[in-house]
Protein backbone atom coordinates (compact mmCIF):
# COMPACT_ATOMS: atom_id res chain seq x y z
CA UNK A 1 0.00 0.00 0.00
CA UNK A 2 2.92 2.37 0.65
CA UNK A 3 3.90 2.24 -3.02
CA UNK A 4 0.35 3.26 -3.95
CA UNK A 5 0.70 6.36 -1.80
CA UNK A 6 3.67 7.58 -3.86
CA UNK A 7 2.04 7.32 -7.30
CA UNK A 8 2.17 10.72 -8.99
CA UNK A 9 -1.16 12.49 -8.93
CA UNK A 10 -1.55 13.90 -12.43
CA UNK A 11 -4.24 14.69 -14.96
CA UNK A 12 -3.40 11.84 -17.35
CA UNK A 13 -4.18 9.28 -14.66
CA UNK A 14 -7.44 11.08 -13.86
CA UNK A 15 -8.51 11.02 -17.53
CA UNK A 16 -8.02 7.25 -17.70
CA UNK A 17 -9.88 6.72 -14.41
CA UNK A 18 -12.78 8.96 -15.49
CA UNK A 19 -13.16 7.14 -18.81
CA UNK A 20 -13.26 3.74 -17.11
CA UNK A 21 -15.85 4.89 -14.57
CA UNK A 22 -18.08 6.48 -17.21
CA UNK A 23 -18.09 3.27 -19.26
CA UNK A 24 -19.20 1.28 -16.22
CA UNK A 25 -21.90 3.79 -15.29
CA UNK A 26 -23.26 3.83 -18.83
CA UNK A 27 -23.39 0.03 -18.82
CA UNK A 28 -25.37 -0.03 -15.56
CA UNK A 29 -27.56 2.98 -16.55
CA UNK A 30 -26.28 4.97 -13.58
CA UNK A 31 -24.60 7.89 -15.36
CA UNK A 32 -27.62 10.10 -14.57
CA UNK A 33 -26.80 9.92 -10.85
CA UNK A 34 -23.76 12.17 -11.33
CA UNK A 35 -25.35 14.35 -14.01
CA UNK A 36 -26.38 17.95 -13.35
CA UNK A 37 -29.27 17.61 -15.75
CA UNK A 38 -31.15 15.08 -13.59
CA UNK A 39 -32.50 16.13 -10.21
CA UNK A 40 -33.20 13.81 -7.31
CA UNK A 41 -36.91 13.10 -6.70
CA UNK A 42 -38.66 14.75 -3.78
CA UNK A 43 -38.21 12.86 -0.53
CA UNK A 44 -41.92 12.96 0.33
CA UNK A 45 -45.08 12.66 -1.73
CA UNK A 46 -47.34 15.62 -2.32
CA UNK A 47 -51.06 15.78 -1.71
CA UNK A 48 -53.71 17.16 -4.05
CA UNK A 49 -52.77 20.72 -3.06
CA UNK A 50 -49.10 20.08 -3.88
CA UNK A 51 -48.12 20.21 -0.23
CA UNK A 52 -45.65 17.64 1.07
CA UNK A 53 -47.03 14.80 3.14
CA UNK A 54 -45.21 12.60 5.60
CA UNK A 55 -45.31 9.65 3.19
CA UNK A 56 -41.90 8.80 1.74
CA UNK A 57 -41.65 8.93 -2.04
CA UNK A 58 -40.80 5.42 -3.43
CA UNK A 59 -38.90 7.05 -6.32
CA UNK A 60 -36.73 8.86 -3.79
CA UNK A 61 -35.88 5.57 -2.05
CA UNK A 62 -34.84 4.04 -5.38
CA UNK A 63 -32.73 7.10 -6.15
CA UNK A 64 -31.08 7.07 -2.72
CA UNK A 65 -30.18 3.40 -3.04
CA UNK A 66 -28.56 4.00 -6.42
CA UNK A 67 -26.76 7.12 -5.14
CA UNK A 68 -25.33 5.34 -2.10
CA UNK A 69 -24.29 2.32 -4.19
CA UNK A 70 -22.44 4.62 -6.60
CA UNK A 71 -20.91 6.66 -3.77
CA UNK A 72 -19.49 3.48 -2.22
CA UNK A 73 -18.27 2.26 -5.60
CA UNK A 74 -16.44 5.50 -6.46
CA UNK A 75 -14.67 5.57 -3.10
CA UNK A 76 -13.56 1.96 -3.56
CA UNK A 77 -11.75 2.86 -6.82
CA UNK A 78 -9.63 5.66 -5.32
CA UNK A 79 -6.26 5.45 -3.63
CA UNK A 80 -5.99 6.94 -0.12
CA UNK A 81 -4.12 10.04 -1.29
CA UNK A 82 -7.00 10.81 -3.70
CA UNK A 83 -9.63 10.05 -1.07
CA UNK A 84 -8.08 12.84 1.01
CA UNK A 85 -9.31 15.30 -1.62
CA UNK A 86 -12.96 14.35 -1.16
CA UNK A 87 -13.20 14.27 2.62
CA UNK A 88 -16.58 15.65 3.68
CA UNK A 89 -18.42 14.73 0.50
CA UNK A 90 -21.56 12.67 1.15
CA UNK A 91 -22.77 11.98 -2.38
CA UNK A 92 -21.35 10.50 -5.57
CA UNK A 93 -22.16 13.73 -7.43
CA UNK A 94 -20.17 15.69 -4.84
CA UNK A 95 -17.18 13.37 -5.26
CA UNK A 96 -17.35 13.70 -9.04
CA UNK A 97 -17.49 17.51 -8.97
CA UNK A 98 -14.60 17.87 -6.52
CA UNK A 99 -12.32 15.69 -8.66
CA UNK A 100 -13.32 17.51 -11.86
CA UNK A 101 -12.55 20.89 -10.28
CA UNK A 102 -9.26 19.70 -8.82
CA UNK A 103 -7.91 18.20 -12.02
CA UNK A 104 -9.14 20.98 -14.31
CA UNK A 105 -6.42 23.27 -12.93
CA UNK A 106 -3.85 20.48 -13.09
CA UNK A 107 -4.69 19.84 -16.74
CA UNK A 108 -4.06 23.45 -17.78
CA UNK A 109 -0.67 23.68 -16.10
CA UNK A 110 0.30 20.21 -17.34
CA UNK A 111 -0.56 21.02 -20.96
CA UNK A 112 1.34 24.33 -20.86
CA UNK A 113 4.38 22.65 -19.36
CA UNK A 114 4.40 19.84 -21.93
CA UNK A 115 3.92 22.23 -24.85
CA UNK A 116 6.86 24.34 -23.66
CA UNK A 117 8.94 21.20 -23.27
CA UNK A 118 8.07 20.08 -26.79
CA UNK A 119 8.90 23.48 -28.31
CA UNK A 120 12.28 23.51 -26.57
CA UNK A 121 13.43 20.01 -27.62
CA UNK A 122 16.62 20.03 -29.74
CA UNK A 123 18.43 17.28 -31.62
CA UNK A 124 21.87 18.24 -30.33
CA UNK A 125 24.31 15.37 -30.72
CA UNK A 126 21.61 12.69 -30.60
CA UNK A 127 20.84 10.52 -33.59
CA UNK A 128 17.69 11.26 -35.54
CA UNK A 129 15.97 8.22 -34.04
CA UNK A 130 16.81 9.24 -30.47
CA UNK A 131 15.64 12.77 -31.28
CA UNK A 132 12.31 11.51 -32.61
CA UNK A 133 11.85 9.26 -29.60
CA UNK A 134 12.17 12.32 -27.33
CA UNK A 135 9.53 14.12 -29.40
CA UNK A 136 7.27 11.05 -29.38
CA UNK A 137 7.50 10.70 -25.61
CA UNK A 138 6.28 14.26 -25.06
CA UNK A 139 3.64 13.84 -27.79
CA UNK A 140 2.31 10.71 -26.06
CA UNK A 141 2.14 12.51 -22.70
CA UNK A 142 0.12 15.29 -24.34
CA UNK A 143 -2.17 12.70 -25.91
CA UNK A 144 -2.74 11.21 -22.45
CA UNK A 145 -4.25 14.53 -21.34
CA UNK A 146 -6.44 14.69 -24.46
CA UNK A 147 -4.24 17.10 -26.45
CA UNK A 148 -3.71 15.75 -29.96
CA UNK A 149 -1.12 17.40 -32.23
CA UNK A 150 -1.45 17.00 -35.98
CA UNK A 151 1.41 15.93 -38.25
CA UNK A 152 2.03 19.42 -39.62
CA UNK A 153 2.60 20.87 -36.15
CA UNK A 154 4.91 17.99 -35.20
CA UNK A 155 6.79 18.45 -38.50
CA UNK A 156 7.56 22.10 -37.73
CA UNK A 157 8.59 21.23 -34.17
CA UNK A 158 10.97 18.53 -35.44
CA UNK A 159 12.49 20.82 -38.09
CA UNK A 160 12.93 23.70 -35.64
CA UNK A 161 14.98 21.51 -33.33
CA UNK A 162 17.53 20.50 -35.98
CA UNK A 163 21.07 21.97 -36.02
CA UNK A 164 22.28 24.34 -38.76
CA UNK A 165 23.76 21.60 -40.97
CA UNK A 166 20.17 20.51 -41.68
CA UNK A 167 19.11 23.98 -42.90
CA UNK A 168 19.01 23.06 -46.61
CA UNK A 169 16.98 19.96 -45.84
CA UNK A 170 14.56 21.93 -43.64
CA UNK A 171 14.03 24.56 -46.33
CA UNK A 172 13.27 21.89 -48.93
CA UNK A 173 10.72 20.22 -46.64
CA UNK A 174 9.00 23.50 -45.76
CA UNK A 175 8.55 24.43 -49.43
CA UNK A 176 6.89 21.13 -50.34
CA UNK A 177 3.31 21.44 -51.49
CA UNK A 178 2.25 18.30 -49.61
CA UNK A 179 2.46 17.68 -45.88
CA UNK A 180 4.57 14.76 -44.73
CA UNK A 181 3.47 12.48 -41.94
CA UNK A 182 5.89 12.18 -39.05
CA UNK A 183 7.04 8.69 -40.00
CA UNK A 184 7.99 9.89 -43.51
CA UNK A 185 9.94 12.82 -42.07
CA UNK A 186 11.77 10.43 -39.77
CA UNK A 187 12.78 8.28 -42.74
CA UNK A 188 13.96 11.25 -44.81
CA UNK A 189 15.94 12.66 -41.91
CA UNK A 190 17.70 9.34 -41.41
CA UNK A 191 18.80 9.48 -45.05
CA UNK A 192 19.96 13.08 -44.60
CA UNK A 193 21.76 12.14 -41.39
CA UNK A 194 23.79 9.47 -43.20
CA UNK A 195 24.57 11.91 -46.02
CA UNK A 196 25.81 14.55 -43.54
CA UNK A 197 27.99 12.01 -41.75
CA UNK A 198 29.47 10.90 -45.04
CA UNK A 199 30.00 14.50 -46.17
CA UNK A 200 31.89 15.44 -43.02
CA UNK A 201 33.66 12.11 -42.64
CA UNK A 202 31.99 11.25 -39.35
CA UNK A 203 32.54 7.63 -38.33
CA UNK A 204 30.11 5.87 -36.02
CA UNK A 205 32.52 3.92 -33.80
CA UNK A 206 29.76 1.76 -32.31
CA UNK A 207 28.77 0.60 -35.80
CA UNK A 208 32.43 -0.16 -36.61
CA UNK A 209 32.74 -2.23 -33.45
CA UNK A 210 29.70 -4.29 -34.44
CA UNK A 211 30.98 -4.74 -37.97
CA UNK A 212 34.31 -6.01 -36.64
CA UNK A 213 32.53 -8.97 -35.07
CA UNK A 214 29.79 -9.66 -37.57
CA UNK A 215 28.56 -8.67 -41.01
CA UNK A 216 25.08 -9.77 -42.10
CA UNK A 217 24.62 -11.51 -45.46
CA UNK A 218 24.13 -9.12 -48.34
CA UNK A 219 26.18 -6.32 -46.77
CA UNK A 220 27.23 -4.60 -49.98
CA UNK A 221 28.56 -1.11 -49.34
CA UNK A 222 31.81 -0.32 -47.56
CA UNK A 223 34.15 -2.76 -45.88
CA UNK A 224 34.37 -3.36 -42.18
CA UNK A 225 37.45 -3.74 -40.07
CA UNK A 226 37.71 -7.49 -40.69
CA UNK A 227 37.80 -7.01 -44.46
CA UNK A 228 40.40 -4.27 -44.12
CA UNK A 229 42.60 -6.49 -41.97
CA UNK A 230 42.27 -9.38 -44.40
CA UNK A 231 43.18 -7.03 -47.25
CA UNK A 232 46.33 -5.86 -45.50
CA UNK A 233 47.26 -9.41 -44.59
CA UNK A 234 47.06 -10.33 -48.27
CA UNK A 235 49.13 -7.38 -49.35
CA UNK A 236 46.20 -5.37 -50.66
CA UNK A 237 44.73 -2.11 -49.50
CA UNK A 238 41.69 -2.23 -47.27
CA UNK A 239 39.22 0.53 -46.58
CA UNK A 240 37.83 1.34 -43.18
CA UNK A 241 34.47 3.11 -43.42
CA UNK A 242 31.43 3.14 -41.25
CA UNK A 243 28.28 5.03 -40.45
CA UNK A 244 24.68 4.57 -39.65
CA UNK A 245 22.48 4.86 -36.62
CA UNK A 246 20.84 2.75 -33.96
CA UNK A 247 17.11 3.24 -33.51
CA UNK A 248 15.94 3.11 -29.94
CA UNK A 249 12.94 1.01 -29.01
CA UNK A 250 10.01 3.19 -27.82
CA UNK A 251 9.41 3.36 -24.13
CA UNK A 252 6.12 2.19 -22.68
CA UNK A 253 5.07 3.46 -19.33
CA UNK A 254 1.93 3.94 -17.30
CA UNK A 255 0.98 4.92 -13.78
CA UNK A 256 -2.40 3.96 -12.35
CA UNK A 257 -4.69 6.61 -10.90
CA UNK A 258 -6.96 4.21 -9.15
CA UNK A 259 -7.16 0.76 -7.75
CA UNK A 260 -8.85 -2.05 -9.65
CA UNK A 261 -12.47 -1.13 -10.05
CA UNK A 262 -15.07 -3.62 -8.81
CA UNK A 263 -18.33 -3.78 -10.71
CA UNK A 264 -21.03 -2.23 -8.51
CA UNK A 265 -24.00 -4.42 -7.73
CA UNK A 266 -27.26 -3.43 -9.36
CA UNK A 267 -29.15 -1.48 -6.65
CA UNK A 268 -32.34 -3.02 -5.43
CA UNK A 269 -35.63 -1.20 -5.06
CA UNK A 270 -36.99 -0.03 -1.73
Amino acid sequence: MSSMMTVKLDYSNYVVWKHQIEVILETYSMIDVISDTVMAPDQFLRDSSSSFTTEVNPDFLIWRNREQALFTFLNSTLFPFVLALIVGQESSRGVWKVLEKCFASISRSSVMSLRNELSAVKKGTDSIDVYFQRIKKIHDRLASVSVILDDEELLHIALNGLPSNYDSFSSAIRTRSDVLIVEELNTLLNVEERAIRKRFGVIDTSTMAMAANYQPPGFGRGRGRNNAQRGRANGGRGSNSGGGFHPNAPNAFSSPFSQSQPIPPRPSGP
